[in-house]
């Protein structure tokens, strides 16, 4: 009896070091899963800033095309204003001609210089608002980059390849419980060798 019962605890002993070690592994997955929480709002972070981006782009577009337009109409009017004063057989202020036959019109939708100040200032705002869009989504791209890689790298040490993290726990729950079972039965038939 004595070499079966040392049989018999040589594999309760066996059994309980496998539940540590699958224990100790569950522990790391759960890690993992945290991790890839962690990887998933990361990336939804990115997304975020992307789409902040992308509308601060667009909205910086809008304004460039707004001063542009207020800008050639402010130049296109200052043409107009001078030639309104320009009188026959009289130096142009511009080029000196004393001939005038195609004079610029004075257009009613002329800017004044105020509102253009304006528009070229919230062009500017805009421009600096989408380059600080720029750097915050390139901020959480390599953020969540990053996150990526690493939980790659912990998930290949783990497992030798990518997996997903709850498959693996459940898996492991279930060689854990059938581990557990074994283990308990091993204990059971140590006590009928003891008695």
């Amino acid at each position: 009896r004595d070499p079966e019962m040392s049989r018999g605890l040589g594999d309760v002993y066996k059994r309980q070091h496998e539940i540590e070690r699958l224990s100790e592994k569950i522990q790391k997955i759960k890690q993992i899963k945290a991790k890839q929480k962690d990887l998933t709002e990361r990336q939804g972070e990115a997304r975020e800033a992307q789409k902040q981006y992308l509308a601060a782009d667009e909205a910086y577009k809008k304004e460039k095309q707004v001063y542009e337009r207020m800008d050639q109409a402010y130049r296109d009017g200052q043409a107009g204003l001078l030639a309104s004063r320009l009188v026959e057989d009289m130096p142009c202020p511009v080029c000196g001609s004393l001939s005038h036959p195609k004079v610029a019109e004075l257009s009613s939708e002329v800017p004044h210089e105020e509102e253009l100040k304006k528009a070229k200032m919230s062009c500017e705002r805009a421009y600096e608002n989408v380059n600080e869009k720029a750097k915050q989504a390139n901020i959480y791209h390599t953020k969540a980059t990053e996150a990526a890689s690493h939980l790659e790298e912990e998930l290949s040490q783990l497992f030798g390849k990518v997996t997903d993290a709850d498959e693996q726990i459940a898996a492991l729950e279930k060689e854990t419980k059938a581990v557990s079972y074994t283990h308990l039965r091993a204990n059971e038939t140590s006590q009928d060798l003891v008695c």
